[in-house]
């Protein structure tokens, strides 16, 4: 997976007209850019046309990473998405603002304890009351986001998953 690998770049094609966004996500093996931060997780992106918008911590879709074993290795505040991941069973860990989807995370127990901004993620986390807190950068999960009104509120460069993001959304706080 060697051709996967970018230490130097860590932004991205940066802002493109649609037209041209594909071939060159294409030629960096579906880097994707995006806003400050701010990771969108699609449970069924299954093409770049299905692609996530950001800016710095530039997200790549790897459409079958199969296990931590076939993960991409990449560079600080890199986020990796299974284009499978159907469930918030099919939760998201990591070290040092890398998140990687591990397909058969099944429980808490079995989740992977990372570093620096590490990413939990609770499938059942129902309210604010229910949610993990962790440290500086932490993630929570709500599997029933429906909109950017009824987002989780964190900290610093918080993620919020919607299991059903249909469309580009963008929020700062």
């Amino acid at each position: 997976m060697d051709e996967t690998r970018d230490s130097k770049v860590n932004n991205g094609p940066g802002r493109q007209e649609p037209g041209n966004e594909s071939a060159l996500c294409l030629s960096r093996r579906y880097r994707l850019v995006g806003v400050e931060n701010t990771v969108w997780v699609h449970h069924s992106l299954k093409s770049l046309d299905d692609r996530l918008v950001g800016v710095e911590n530039t997200v790549w879709v790897h459409h079958s990473l199969k296990s931590l074993d076939d993960r991409l290795v990449g560079v600080e505040n890199t986020v990796w998405v299974h284009h499978s991941l159907k469930s918030l069973d099919d939760r998201l860990v990591g070290v040092e603002n890398t998140v990687w989807v591990h397909h058969s995370l099944k429980s808490l127990d079995d989740r992977l304890v990372g570093v620096e901004n590490t990413v939990w993620v609770h499938h059942s986390l129902k309210s604010l009351d229910d949610r993990l807190v962790g440290v500086e950068n932490t993630v929570w999960v709500h599997h029933s986001l429906k909109s950017l009104d009824d987002r989780l509120v964190g900290v610093e460069n918080t993620v919020w998953v919607h299991h059903s993001l249909k469309s580009l959304l963008t929020g700062r706080f």
